[in-house]
């Protein structure tokens, strides 16, 4: 069977998801199509980096999203990141 739901919208609802989870949370999300990456930002850097119950959210989201859309990737930023998604 053919996965008829694309990657954008995969990622638009589980983005839902984490504001749902995470209220005290804001995500956003852009996309590369040179690289074929996702960009998703969360704030506020604190609990990107300390909060368990996120940190095991992102890594089961990166683990289905991989498996379902390689080779597109995704890329978790926040504020002293590198990369970041423009205004």
């Amino acid at each position: 069977m053919i996965n008829s739901v694309t990657s954008s919208d995969f990622l638009n609802s589980k983005l839902i998801e984490a504001k749902f989870l995470f209220s005290d949370m804001t995500f956003r999300m852009d996309c590369s199509v040179r690289t074929n990456t996702y960009i998703i930002e969360v704030k506020p850097l604190s609990r990107y980096k300390n909060d368990e119950n996120y940190i095991c959210f992102e890594a089961g989201l990166m683990y289905e999203f991989e498996n379902l859309f390689f080779p597109e990737t995704l890329l978790f930023v926040s504020d002293e990141s590198l990369t970041q998604i423009n205004q």
